[in-house]
């Protein structure tokens, strides 16, 4: 596997950069600029990438995608292409074809609509396996009722992609409900902590029958895809935040004037420098190592995933207090891109999965796997 981007992905990188650097002063406030910047990613063709050539879309790799999740993490803006490109769309890429899929499919490339899988609950924390929501059959369709929380976007969508145990089954299914159908609520944290998510309830929900689009089966074994990408997707954010964060934290190194001397002509302050960078790196070759091993069977997928989310955060962690220690006071301002892109990547630790669940996770594996 090759370490390094191809032409094509350095392009999308440094086009991608260029288009968001207008928008990260914006995550100093309140205003929600995701529907101007959503259509600039639009414009740029982002939303068709996980769709198939055929269906009109772009056929991208899992390894593109995370190369625009990356791009993301440097602006620290929080933006709806994980939920609805990379976890919900690449769910329905899989399994929607022709006929009413084909306008479903066609909405979402253009950007008009967007996804949200709407997955945790409120006594579940990500991985647990608990899915309270019911699907009830009907005459004619379903009817779902329960509560979910932490829906990424949930705000913004046009559908969510809802897992629900159908007749008490322990493995969900998975429907595709419009967000603005009857007996939908969604109720929004407004953007706090840098981090837009929702609780959405579904109060006896009529659901057609043909938007029942994975039996239990299908759609658990979909469901760990999604989220072991999730994982691996949240990983290349942290990256890209750390990437700014230690050229940041150079630069100011370089120019910063104490005592007559610029502060990286001080031994000591060029020691933390590169500690910062042995963590980046190793949040890097995590990162590289994490998206190769999404080609892999489910055990080695989930946890070469669930690696990847502990060390890089714990790199994170690391980076990010110490570019705002090298930083002093400014380092922790809203107005300081250091001090946004520290809230980020606090709040990109506990995305999914945290530092003990991830441990959790590894411990329960067998030994063989790990040494593997």
């Amino acid at each position: 596997m090759s370490f390094t981007y191809t032409d094509e992905q350095s392009m999308l990188d440094e086009t991608l950069t260029a288009v968001l650097e207008e928008f990260c002063h914006r995550s100093t406030t309140s205003e929600d600029y995701r529907a101007v910047a959503w259509q600039k990613l639009t414009e740029l063709g982002l939303p068709a990438m996980p769709y198939a050539e055929i269906d009109g879309g772009l056929g991208s790799s899992i390894a593109d995608q995370m190369v625009v999740q990356r791009a993301i993490g440097r602006s620290a803006l929080d933006l709806p292409f994980l939920p609805n490109s990379i976890v919900a769309g690449g769910m329905v890429a899989f399994l929607l074809k022709g006929g009413h899929a084909s306008a479903l499919i066609a909405s979402l490339i253009a950007g008009d609509a967007k996804l949200s899988f709407a997955h945790d609950e409120p006594l579940d924390r990500h991985r647990n396996g608990v899915v309270a929501t019911a699907a009830t059959p009907v005459d004619g369709g379903f009817v779902l009722s329960g509560v979910k929380s932490r829906v990424l976007h949930g705000d913004c969508a046009t559908y969510f992609l809802v897992s629900a145990s159908l007749g008490g089954a322990p493995e969900p299914c998975l429907f595709l409900v419009p967000a603005g159908g009857k007996g939908v609520s969604i109720a929004s944290n407004g953007g706090r902590a840098g981090v837009w998510a929702s609780d959405v309830r579904f109060d006896d929900v009529f659901v057609p029958a043909g938007e029942l689009i994975a039996e239990p089966a299908e759609a658990s074994a979909l469901i760990r895809v999604a989220l072991d990408r999730a994982l691996v997707a949240t990983v290349h954010e942290m990256v890209g935040a750390m990437e700014r964060l230690q050229d940041l934290t150079v630069d100011y190194l370089k120019l910063r004037k104490q005592f007559g001397a610029t502060l990286g002509s001080f031994q000591c302050l060029q020691h933390k420098a590169v500690d910062m960078y042995v963590e980046l790196e190793q949040a890097r070759s995590m990162a590289i190592y994490a998206t190769a091993m999404l080609a892999a069977d489910e055990d080695d997928r989930n946890a070469a995933a669930i690696a990847a989310k502990l060390q890089v955060g714990r790199s994170a962690r690391f980076l990010g207090e110490t570019a705002v220690q090298l930083h002093g006071a400014i380092g922790m301002t809203m107005e300081s891109e250091t001090g946004r892109l520290f809230r980020r990547l606090t709040a990109l630790q506990f995305l999914f999965a945290d530092g003990d669940q991830c441990l959790a996770g590894l411990g329960a594996r067998p030994a063989s796997i790990l040494e593997d």
